[in-house]
């Protein structure tokens, strides 16, 4: 396993372009989700971002998910 993915299994947080703001909300997601497997709270975290923002106007833009990162997760 390379290391960059090894990084993104740790922070899978790292797969999302967040600003400071959209941290806190993500945090705040995985929090809500109570107790639980780590993986689990993290993978209903990153589906319910991608939720909002599946549907980006311009996909270039900041708020875009990346596709390839996501494709498999939101699959699922």
């Amino acid at each position: 396993m390379s290391y960059s993915n090894r990084r993104l299994i740790r922070k899978p947080h790292a797969l999302l372009r967040l600003n400071e703001e959209e941290m806190r909300e993500f945090e705040w997601l995985v929090q809500e989700e109570g107790g639980g497997a780590p993986a689990e709270i993290y993978r209903n975290a990153l589906l319910e971002l991608i939720r909002e923002r599946r549907h980006a106007a311009n996909p270039m833009s900041a708020k875009r998910v990346d596709s390839n990162a996501f494709t498999r997760l939101a699959a699922v």
